[in-house]
C-alpha cells in the first residue's frame, strides 16, 4: 500500500513537472532534479520488492525441462543455472525500474525528464543487495525446480514403460529389468536425469515386476480354486475364462488405489485353462468312480486259479489276469452314471472328453486304485484258499502237523551257525527230499511255497523245543544223580551211571513232553501227538555222557580225598657229612628240571561273537573271539584256533628254551551247548596234531576229553 502511495505521489509531482516543463525552461535543472528525486524513492521502494520476493523456480525449471541434456547432473546443473537465476532478478527489476520510469516521465519521454547517468544506474539492482538476495534463495529455488522437473519426467517414464503380459512371461526376469530400464532412457525424447537412473531401476522397474508376479500368482490361485459347475471340459474351460476375467477387472481398481500398475490376465494363465478344466473335469468323474461300486466273482476266480495253478504262482499274475475286465467293466459304469448326472447339453462333448480320458491319467488311476483296492482282497483270499488245498493234497502231513524231524535232524540244523537259515535251505536236507521233490515239480503258488516254510519252520522249532528242554533236564537233574550214584559203595562203571542218568533224564522228559510241545490240555494236538519226540536226542545222550563224566571224576576225587592216610610230618635229616674235594667223585651231569603245567581252552558263547580265553595255571595268557555270522564264521574260525594254539606253544617254549621239560595236560572246557559247534572239534584236533612236534621240543601232553563246565 505504501509502495502505491508514493507511486502515486511521485506521478502528481512529475506530471505537475511535465506540464510546466516547456513555459519554464530557466527552472529544467530544477526540474530534472525533482523527477529524479521522486523516481529514486520509487525505485528504491521497488528494489526491496524485488529483492524480498518469493524466488522465481519456475525459470529454472522451465531451462532444465526444456534442455534437460544441459542439466543432467544435478551439481553441474546448479552450478550453470545459478547465474541465469541472477539474470533473472537483475531482469525482472529492470523490466519493472523502465515501466515506472516511463509512467513518470509521462508524454515527454524518459530521456527528457530524468538525466543519463541517472537513468543507467537507475535501472540496475545494487550488485552487492543482488549477490546477498542469490546466495539466500538459490538454493531453495533450485531445489525446487530440480523435484518438480525430476518428478514431471518420471510420471511421463511410468506411463510410457509398463511391460505387457506376455513380454514379463517371456523374458528372463534378470534380461527384462535391464532391458526395461535401458527403455526408459531411450523412449525419452530428452535425456534422462542421472538420479533418474537410479529411481527406473529401483523405484520403477523393481515394483513393476513385483506387481507382476504377484498378480499373475493371484490369477494362477485364484484359477485353481475358482468354483465352477459343469462336466464337459468345454463348458468348464468358458466358466474359468469369464472367472478369471471378472476377477482381473474387479482388482484393477484395488491395484491402482495401492499405487501399482494393474495387469491384464497373464498368457500363461489362459495357457491352463484347458488342463485346469480337464482335470477338474476327469476329478468329478474319478469321484463316480470311487463311489461306484465294483462286483467280484470269487466262485469264477477261485475255479480259474485251481484250473491254472502254473498261471497264477504269484499275486501280480492273478491280478494281471483278472483286473483289466474289472477295470473296463467299472469304466463304462462310471462314464454311464456321470452322464446321468449332468444337464443334456453337455453331454456330447463331455462323451467326446470321456472316450479317451478313461484309458489315461487321473480316471485311469482311480479306475486302477478302485480295482485294486476291491479285488486285490478278494483275490488273496481266493488264493489262500487254493494254497490251502494245495497243502493238503501234497504237504498232508506238514499242514496237520503230523510229520516231525529226527532228534538228529534237530541237532545237525540247531548246530548250524545260522539256525534260521539252515531251516529256509530245508530243502537241501536228505530227511526232507521227499517234500523238496514234491515242491519242485509242482506248479506251487507262493502262498503255498510260503505256507510250507512256515510249516516247516513251525515243526523244527518245536523241536528246538524238545532239544532244550531235555538239554535242560540234564542240567537241572546233575546234583540229584551225584547224590544218588556218591551214595553207592561200589562206583558204577561209566556204562552203568551212564544208564542211570538216561533213565532219570527220559522220565523226567516223559512227564514233561505234552506240555512242552502243545501247551495245555485243551489246546489242539496232532494225531500223532503221542509219538512225537519221544526218544531222547542224540546231543541229549551225549551230553549226559560228558555229565556222567564230569560226575564220577568228582565223585572219586572226593572219595581219594577222604581215604587218603593222614600227612606224617617231615623227618629230621641230619647234616650232611662235609668230604674233602680230592675225596670226592666226579660230578654227575644235572637232570633237566621237569615242570608240570596244566593249561586250559574255555569257549563260551557271548552276543554275538564265540569267545576262547587261553589259561595257563589260573593266569590268563590269551583272550580270542570268533564271529558267529556264518559268512564271518567260516573265513574267521580256522584263523582264531592258529591262535590259540600259538599261544599254547608260545607258553611251553618258554620253558624248553630255559633246558626245562614239560609234562603238559590240557583241557578243553565249553559252555552254552558249544561243544556242537566245529570250532571245538578243530581246536581238539589241531593240539592232537601238535603232539609229535611238542614232544621233540621235549613237552608230553596229555590232551582231555571235551568237558561241559558244571552250571
Amino acid at each position: 500500500m505504501k509502495t502505491l502511495k508514493t507511486i502515486a505521489a511521485a506521478l502528481i509531482i512529475t506530471s505537475t513537472l511535465n506540464a510546466t516543463a516547456a513555459s519554464a525552461p530557466g527552472v529544467e535543472e530544477f526540474d530534472r532534479s525533482t523527477a529524479e528525486l521522486a523516481a529514486s524513492l520509487i525505485l528504491e521502494k521497488l528494489q526491496a520488492d524485488v529483492l524480498s520476493s518469493e524466488p522465481d523456480s519456475g525459470s529454472l525449471f522451465t531451462a532444465m525441462e526444456s534442455n534437460p541434456g544441459t542439466y543432467v547432473d544435478p551439481d553441474e546443473a546448479r552450478g550453470k543455472l545459478e547465474k541465469n537465476f541472477r539474470d533473472g532478478i537483475a531482469n525482472r527489476y529492470r523490466e519493472e525500474a523502465g515501466k515506472y520510469l516511463d509512467r513518470l516521465a509521462g508524454d515527454a519521454g524518459r530521456d527528457a525528464v530524468f538525466g543519463k547517468d541517472f537513468l543507467a544506474d537507475a535501472i540496475e539492482l545494487p550488485s552487492e543487495k543482488l549477490s546477498e538476495t542469490v546466495k539466500r534463495t538459490y538454493p531453495d529455488a533450485f531445489g525446487s525446480a530440480r523435484t518438480r522437473v525430476c518428478k514431471e519426467q518420471s510420471e511421463q517414464l511410468v506411463a510410457r514403460i509398463q511391460p505387457t503380459e506376455k513380454e514379463f512371461e517371456e523374458t528372463p526376469l534378470a534380461n527384462l529389468s535391464e532391458i526395461m530400464t535401458a527403455r526408459i532412457a531411450q523412449a525419452q525424447a530428452k535425456p534422462v536425469f542421472k538420479e533418474n537412473m537410479a529411481f527406473i531401476s529401483g523405484n520403477i522397474v523393481k515394483p513393476m515386476l513385483d506387481a507382476a508376479e504377484a498378480q499373475r500368482a493371484e490369477q494362477r490361485s485364484h484359477l485353481d480354486n475358482l468354483p465352477v459347475e459343469g462336466w464337459a471340459p468345454e463348458v468348464i474351460g468358458k466358466k474359468l475364462e469369464a472367472g478369471i476375467s471378472s476377477f482381473v477387472a474387479e482388482s484393477a481398481p484395488r491395484h491402482k488405489e495401492a499405487g501399482r500398475v494393474a495387469y491384464g490376465i497373464f498368457p500363461s494363465v489362459i495357457a491352463a485353462v484347458p488342463k485346469a478344466a480337464d482335470t477338474r473335469a476327469a476329478g468329478k468323474v474319478a469321484r463316480v468312480v470311487e463311489d461306484t461300486e465294483v462286483k467280484i466273482d470269487t466262485a469264477e476266480i477261485l475255479k480259474e486259479v485251481e484250473a491254472n495253478p502254473k498261471a497264477h504262482k504269484k499275486v501280480d499274475d492273478s491280478m494281471k489276469s483278472f483286473a483289466p475286465a474289472l477295470e473296463q467293466r467299472l469304466g463304462k459304469e462310471a462314464l454311464a452314471r456321470s452322464e446321468s448326472l449332468m444337464p443334456e447339453e453337455e453331454r456330447a462333448a463331455f462323451r467326446a472328453f470321456a472316450e479317451k480320458a478313461v484309458d489315461e491319467g487321473q480316471i485311469k488311476t482311480a479306475i486302477e486304485k478302485r480295482v485294486r483296492n476291491v479285488l486285490l482282497p478278494e483275490v488273496g483270499a481266493v488264493r489262500d484258499e487254493c494254497a490251502d488245498r494245495q497243502m493238503t493234497k501234497h504237504f498232508a502231513g506238514i499242514k496237520a502237523g503230523t510229520w516231525f524231524p529226527s532228534g538228529g535232524l534237530v541237532d545237525t540244523v540247531y548246530a548250524q551257525t545260522d539256525y534260521r537259515k539252515a531251516v529256509k535251505e530245508w530243502r537241501t536236507l536228505a530227511e526232507l527230499e521227499p517234500f523238496a521233490k514234491t515242491a519242485a515239480e509242482q506248479p506251487l503258488m507262493e502262498e503255498t511255497e510260503k505256507k510250507l516254510d512256515a510249516g516247516i519252520a513251525a515243526l523244527f522249532d518245536r523241536g528246538r523245543m524238545a532239544q532244550s528242554r531235555q538239554h535242560a533236564i540234564v542240567d537241572e537233574v546233575f546234583g540229584e544223580m551225584k547224590e544218588l550214584i556218591a551214595a553207592e559203595k561200589k562206583l558204577p562203571d561209566l556204562e552203568g551211571a551212564t544208564g542211570l542218568y538216561t533213565e532219570k533224564v527220559s522220565a523226567v522228559w516223559t512227564a514233561e513232553r505234552d506240555t512242552v510241545l502243545w501247551g495245555d490240555a485243551g489246546a489242539a494236538r496232532p494225531p500223532n501227538a503221542d509219538r512225537q519226540h519221544v526218544e531222547l536226542f542224540p546231543s541229549t545222550n551225549e551230553k549226559i555222557m560228558l555229565k556222567v563224566k564230569s560226575l564220577m571224576e568228582s565223585i572219586e576225587k572226593e572219595r581219594l580225598e577222604k581215604e587218603a592216610p593222614p600227612v606224617k610230618p617231615p623227618e629230621e635229616i641230619p647234616p650232611e657229612e662235609v668230604i674233602p674235594e680230592d675225596a670226592q667223585d666226579p660230578a654227575l651231569p644235572e637232570e633237566p628240571e621237569l615242570v608240570e603245567l596244566d593249561c586250559r581252552f574255555e569257549f563260551n558263547l557271548k552276543k554275538s561273537d564265540i569267545s576262547l580265553v587261553f589259561y595257563s595255571g589260573d593266569v590268563k595268557k590269551a583272550s580270542l573271539e570268533c564271529p558267529q555270522s556264518p559268512s564271518q564264521y567260516r573265513r574267521e574260525y580256522e584263523k582264531t584256533i592258529e591262535r590259540a594254539v600259538k599261544a599254547l606253544l608260545d607258553e611251553t617254549g618258554g620253558y624248553t628254551a630255559k633246558g626245562s621239560k614239560v609234562a603238559l595236560t590240557v583241557d578243553i572246557i565249553v559252555k552254552d551247548d558249544l561243544v556242537y559247534y566245529g570250532i571245538v572239534a578243530k581246536l581238539s584236533q589241531s593240539l592232537s596234531l601238535k603232539a609229535a612236534e611238542l614232544s621233540e621240543t621235549g613237552v608230553t601232553m596229555e590232551l582231555k576229553d571235551t568237558a561241559l563246565e558244571q552250571p
